[in-house]
């Protein structure tokens, strides 16, 4: 390698550790400083790539390799995904520059992440329309922002990872067994039921959208970037999973039984839920129904919504967990407050297939002609319902004021 373009490389890498190392708690001023500089050095490794027409790649691979080549088959999988994600970043801003090894290395991960071979993922052979697997890096990110967004609904249902795309099983349904007759000597044994059983079965759906971005994105730091992308992500993903499952739960769960007191809710619990679900059995609903609960009281007057001592942001009532839902996920039909009460964990399950694509391009569809840096997406599950009897679908109508017990009177 040029000994000009060594000694560039090796600094830029010295100063991205020096980034990292500053710039969560570091004097900002140093912290531009730094970036500044980088951008710099970067610019005239560029430069002296497109006057001697080397690949940034190969100087990459042979700046981490100056001795000997450690061949990504001998690599741990801790340093190869390591390694994929200055690929992921050089695909995401210049795929031109990748090189066999990278396409090793993404192979690897593909193995790792069990991604399947039927969608165009970059292969040996790399081109502009290869899709590229989110970085463990991105998909922490990723997962920090869906907490900072609104309600995550596959919190409160069934999660199965799955490297399949498709599959059926057999599910056992609950059932009323009958006691078995009395044997007679010399009588013959009848038939009795046999256990009831369902096949279900999923497909992974894909879910995709193309973002327009600037192309000023691709100055920026690697960190930044994989920020951008992350929050992108996060946002999209958290909106159209929620949407989703919603869609599965109004259609499982079309017809709602009104309640309006604490004995409607002692109703549903005790009689119409299914004991099998009772021990299990949550209190779900919005922000409107929630201020409902809050308003019940006993006879005595006290509320019975009470908060968890143990748990800090939860709150109980006859017993079981109240989880309150943002109305901007969980909506009321006008002044209908939804309520589900049950376990939701055994009535829905959502199959993620945890696998993000990301396919950038400056030359493709409308990108060219605007100058843009266009991402698109492809995020992939599926939901379906289990046990429609492991949830009792109600409503509050919250116009209506709560009517406190009257206490019983004692004679005496």
């Amino acid at each position: 390698m040029n000994k000009e373009l060594r000694e560039l490389l090796k600094r830029f890498n010295t100063l991205n550790t020096q980034f990292d190392e500053i710039k969560v708690d570091g004097d900002i001023e140093e912290v531009r400083k730094v970036a500044d500089e980088m951008r710099d050095v970067k610019e005239r490794i560029d430069l002296i790539k497109e006057d001697r027409n080397i690949e940034l790649g190969e100087l990459a691979v042979e700046s981490r390799n100056t001795n000997t080549t450690v061949e990504v088959r001998e690599m741990s999988d801790e340093e190869v995904e390591k390694e994929y994600e200055s690929v992921f970043l050089r695909a995401f801003k210049k795929p031109s520059t990748l090189t066999s090894r990278d396409s090793e290395v993404y192979e690897r991960v593909a193995e790792l992440r069990a991604v399947p071979t039927a969608t165009p993922y970059m292969q040996t052979v790399v081109d502009a329309d290869g899709g590229f697997i989110v970085p463990h890096s991105v998909s922490t990110l990723i997962n920090e922002y869906k907490r900072q967004g609104q309600f995550d609904l596959t919190s409160i249902v069934d999660v199965e990872f799955t490297s399949v795309l498709s599959g059926e099983f057999t599910y056992q349904t609950l059932a009323d067994a009958q006691p078995m007759r009395k044997l007679i000597q010399w009588d013959d044994i009848l038939d009795g039921e046999t256990p009831q059983f369902e096949r279900k079965s999923f497909t992974i759906e894909d879910y995709a959208e193309i973002i327009p971005l600037p192309r000023t994105l691709l100055q920026d730091s690697d960190q930044n970037i994989l920020r951008v992308i992350a929050k992108w992500i996060a946002v999209k993903t958290l909106v159209t999973r929620n949407a989703e499952i919603l869609n599965v739960i109004n259609t499982t769960f079309s017809v709602k039984k009104p309640v309006t007191n604490i004995d409607d809710f002692k109703d549903v619990l005790n009689v119409e839920l299914d004991p099998a679900f009772y021990p299990s059995a949550k209190i779900i609903t919005n922000e409107l129904g929630f201020n409902y609960l809050s308003k019940l009281k006993d006879e005595k007057g006290n509320y019975l919504l009470e908060s968890d001592p143990t748990v800090a942001d939860r709150f109980n009532i006859l017993g079981k967990e109240v989880i309150k839902i943002t109305s901007k996920t969980l909506a009321s039909t006008g002044n209908l407050a939804p309520v589900y009460i049950g376990d939701m964990k055994e009535a829905i399950r959502f199959y993620d297939r945890g696998v993000y694509e990301v396919t950038p391009t400056t030359i493709g569809g409308d990108a060219f002609k605007r100058n843009s840096l266009d991402t698109r997406i492809i995020d992939r599950f599926d939901v379906i319902a289990l046990d429609p009897e492991a949830v009792v679908a109600c409503s509050i109508d919250v116009t209506f004021v709560p009517v406190e017990p009257v206490a019983p009177v004692v004679t005496p």
